[in-house]
């Protein structure tokens, strides 16, 4: 999810109910993470976001080695939080496209905050089994149950994690809704 645009690949998502999920799922997703921001705050929102970020690094050597020429663990303190500070510049410069969507000011009613703060959590603790398959061809992720068991196992986690997080049932009970409704629509005609 990018803040800046969202963009749909025909390839992905080859049907129009596809698209329309796809686009639909997104879209909650920045109504969730807009949420968050307006009422916890962009300080407590960045760091949200910078969490999974430095979970993808200590996880994901060759992510790291992209970013460090290294692995995590062989990472300094101020190296870690030099590229902290700069997540935390980057996620600041997008988050104008929140103040910009901010329609009014209003308290946050009791749902609202219990929503934002579930959702803020989410962030934080946010997983994806892209954070580690990221490089790995869709056919060969099989194949690391022999190659590296571990790895392979690590990534069933993080999908699993990936299923229950509050952002990703949300997201999907939106998608869900949306497709069903356009499906009802084409079966009338």
């Amino acid at each position: 999810f990018n803040l800046k645009h969202i963009s749909i690949s025909p390839s992905a998502f080859s049907t129009k109910v596809e698209q329309i999920g796809a686009l639909r799922h997104e879209l909650e997703h920045f109504r969730q993470e807009e949420l968050v921001y307006r009422i916890m705050g962009e300080d407590k929102y960045i760091n949200a976001k910078i969490n999974p970020c430095i979970q993808m690094l200590k996880i994901n050597d060759k992510f790291c080695i992209s970013k460090f020429q290294k692995k995590y663990t062989e990472l300094s303190t101020s190296e870690i939080e030099q590229y902290k500070m700069d997540l935390y510049s980057q996620l600041k410069e997008k988050c104008t496209v929140f103040k910009n969507a901010r329609v009014n000011n209003t308290t946050p009613t009791k749902e609202e905050l219990k929503e934002a703060k579930s959702y803020l959590k989410a962030l934080e603790d946010y997983k994806s089994p892209t954070m580690i398959l990221d490089d790995i061809e869709p056919g060969c992720v099989a194949q690391l149950l022999t190659t590296n068991p571990e790895l392979y196992k690590l990534a069933q986690d993080y999908a699993f994690s990936y299923n229950l997080n509050p952002l990703e049932k949300g997201a999907q009970l939106k998608e869900n809704e949306i497709r069903n409704m356009f499906e009802f629509f084409i079966d009338l005609f």
